[in-house]
């Protein structure tokens, strides 16, 4: 079975980061928005990461009420 192809939007404060891998989970997405978006040790836990894409298709986030 072949990997998937992930696309993973990350936040923390005003800036934002779109991170694109295959077979890339969530823990990898959100170590590199880390590295790249050079966020202190103090504040990672401020970082919210989401899927966006999946094999080249939205994923559609809808609340639980």
């Amino acid at each position: 079975m072949e990997p998937t192809e992930l696309g993973y939007l990350a936040i923390y404060n005003d800036k934002t980061l779109e991170i694109r891998g295959k077979g890339m989970t969530l823990y990898d997405a959100k170590q590199r928005a880390i590295r790249e978006l050079r966020v202190p040790r103090s504040k990672q836990h401020m970082i919210s990461i989401m899927l966006c894409e999946k094999d080249g298709k939205p994923v559609t986030h809808t609340p639980n009420f």
